[in-house]
Parts: structure tokens; sequence; C-alpha cells
């Protein structure tokens, strides 16, 4: 589109995340509709299939609604999936026609000019909102934050569709949004010639992070992680080098945020705690409100993120940092991907090289004996998250991006 005066009518789809609350997809896509709708776009957030276990424990019960003044929906009129395999089947067919449905309701009030589809893996799904958006003459723009396939096996059949979607399916983007120099590359390569690529980091919006009160001083100080308790190597990082040092600091305690609902790996996460004797030094939370999260981190005093190497961290850039350093506090991190772009070690966060448990246990004992040096870097970290990952600034660029778009 063209048209610079225009305001922009946006739909944000896609089906790995859930809304409002969920994981790190969820919190880029929040921090999306916020930084649009301060510049005036229009959001819609569609979610094209169930995310939430139908044990009851998901947190996204309401199959429409709104959230800080952006319309959302699950399109298949459910947030809940089903635990029988052909009506979850039929549960995504639903979601892309409610999807057509809801967009053409949309389209009766006001000219659609973008489809943003986050999540780019399925040849179906980007297929159908391809051609939603060609239906409605809005352009097509595609947003993934990892590796393609990253979690996929080796089987011929995936490699197949994998080949499918890159050779075909990326060649149906008008434009796409990455979050690394890693994925930067890499889409550049598979998209068609004339489509841009845009690369936005991590976002966050530091305003949120300003604690709504006087601070609740307790005897016992936290240091937190947050995120998918699944992610290869970080909990086992993590709880390694905890129980190294809990002696050491009897007044300190390691607070897990994040979803503890599926035994197959929460169990584990259990029998290591108890096998490393340190049950009364860790805690978990489980999955919590947005809200309820902005509260936790900032009650934290050291945040720590220990993830390992490999496609997975070199393609991309944890969400999680960005709401890590926007606390104000020290962020201890594994030097991976894009990270050492913006953040300087010593200077706004700690960086350890990943995969070296003794130098994150080094580097977790440092700050933890150093509070005056670690407040400093916690307060520069602060200030990089506004210089390099602010919402509003970011999502400028973003709406330039698309107002540029042919």
């Amino acid at each position: 589109m063209n048209d610079n005066s225009a305001t922009l009518n946006i739909i944000i789809a896609g089906y790995v995340f859930g809304f409002p609350n969920g994981n790190g997809a969820s919190a880029r896509i929040s921090q999306y509709a916020r930084g649009l709708a301060a510049h005036g776009c229009n959001v819609n957030i569609l979610c094209l299939k169930p995310t939430e276990l139908p044990d009851g424990s998901g947190l996204n019960r309401a199959a429409k609604g709104e959230y800080n003044g952006v319309s959302f929906e699950y399109t298949s009129r459910t947030s809940i999936y089903s635990k029988v395999a052909i009506i979850r089947y039929l549960q995504n067919i639903i979601g892309v026609i409610g999807a057509f449905r809801t967009v053409h309701q949309l389209r009766k009030n006001r000219k659609i000019h973008v489809i943003l589809y986050y999540g780019t893996d399925s040849l179906f799904y980007t297929i159908s909102l391809w051609l939603l958006a060609r239906l409605h003459g809005a352009c097509f723009v595609g947003e993934n934050t990892e590796a393609p396939f990253v979690y996929s096996n080796s089987k011929f059949s995936t490699s197949f569709k994998k080949w499918l979607v890159t050779r075909f399916a990326h060649k149906l983007f008008d434009g796409f949004v990455v979050i690394s120099t890693y994925l930067e590359k890499l889409f550049g390569e598979s998209l068609r010639k004339n489509a841009p690529v845009l690369r936005l980091p991590v976002l966050v919006d530091t305003s949120l992070f300003k604690s709504p009160g006087p601070a609740v001083f307790s005897s016992t100080k936290y240091i937190i992680y947050c995120g998918n308790l699944s992610h290869e190597g970080e909990i086992d990082t993590l709880l390694d080098a905890w129980s190294r040092m809990k002696f050491e600091f009897p007044e300190w305690k390691l607070r897990i945020i994040g979803d503890n609902s599926s035994p197959a790996i929460h169990d584990p996460i259990l029998s290591r705690v108890n096998e490393l004797d340190i049950e009364e030094y860790v805690e978990f939370t489980g999955l919590v409100p947005r809200d309820q999260l902005i509260e936790l981190l900032l009650s934290g005093d050291v945040m720590v993120l220990p993830r390992s190497s490999g496609l997975f961290s070199e393609a991309g850039l944890p969400n999680k940092l960005g709401e890590y350093l926007a606390t104000g506090k020290p962020v201890i991190t594994t030097n991976i991907g894009d990270i050492n772009l913006y953040l300087r070690d010593c200077v706004d966060v700690f960086l350890v090289q990943p995969d070296d448990i003794r130098a994150f246990v080094d580097k977790m004992r440092y700050v933890l004996n150093h509070p005056n040096e670690a407040g400093r870097v916690g307060g520069n970290g602060l200030l990089a998250a506004q210089q390099y990952f602010d919402t509003i600034t970011n999502c400028k660029r973003l709406i330039d991006f698309i107002q540029n778009l042919n």
C-alpha cells in the first residue's frame, strides 16, 4: 500500500499463539497490538485454532473479547481444543472458515490493509490467509521468530513439507518480519525477490514495569526464571547451577515461572529438584496471567536465562529478555543469537557462553556477591531496553514498512 495518510486496519492472525495470555509468541502479539494501537491503527487479533487444554488449566477461556483496547477472537469459536483427534482437526477447519467470516464482517465497515500472519510453517494456513488477503485487497505480511520447522523431526514427510513451505508458500508474502539477523538472511533467500524483510528485535513496553506502589521488603530474595519449561537444556542448566551454590546464599530462592500443567514436562523437573536436594530453594508458580507475570518479575532481584546453543538459540531472540531488562534488575544470560548486538557484558547485562554450567555458576555467584555493581548493570539494562526494544518505536518502523509495500 502507498497511501501513507490512511489509518492502517491490521489483522494479526496465527495458529501458534493463544491470547491474551501465553508464551513468548503471545507476548509479542500483545506488544504489537499495544504499539500499533498507540499509533492509531485498528487491530484485530485472530487465533486460528484452540490453544487451551481441555482439563481447564488454561488461562484463555474466552473465545472472543477485548484486551487493552484491542479485539481478539478464537475463530474456531472456542479456545479449548478437544481431546478427540478428529474433532481437533475439524476445529482447525472451522477456525479457517471463521477467519474468512470475521474478516468479511470487518470489511463491511472498513478496508483491510494488512493481514500479518505470525508463525509460517503451515502450508494450509499460509495458503488460506494468502487467499483471504487477496480477496480483500490486503497486503500479506508474514512473521517468524524461529527457524522454520526448528522443532520438527527428520522424517521424509517433514522434509517434504518443509520443502513445499520454503519453496512455494514463502513466495506468497508481500513482505516479511523477522526477529534476528540469522532469520533476516534465511528468509531473504526463500522469499520472492521483491518482498522486503524487516528485522524487529524483541518488543517491550517498559512503562508497564513500573511498580504500582511502595516496595514490600522480604527477607527472601529471588532469582527469577520465566519461560517455556520444555526448552531443552534451560531448566536442567539452571537447576544444576543453583544446586552448586544454594548453601552459600541461604536467603535466596529460585522462582520458576512457566506452564507446569503437563506431567510429562513437569514431573522430570520435580524429580531433578528432589535428586539435587534443593526442594526448599526452588518455587514453581505455574502459568500466570500477563498482569500477574509483570508483578512477579518486579518482585525478583536477579533474572536468569541459561539458554543452550543450537539452531533454536542462534535463530531466535528470547522475548523474555526484553521483559527481564524492563524490570531494571540485573540479568544473567547466555550469549546466544543477536544478544551481543544490543547488550554489553558487565555494562547492560551479564553474559555467559552457552553450555558452560561452571561459567554460569561463577557469574551468578559474582552477581549475588556484588549487589552494587549488579544494580548499576540492571539500570543500564533498562536504558538499553528503552533504546533498542521499545514497543512504540519499533511498531512505528513496522507501520513505515507496511506503508511502503507494493
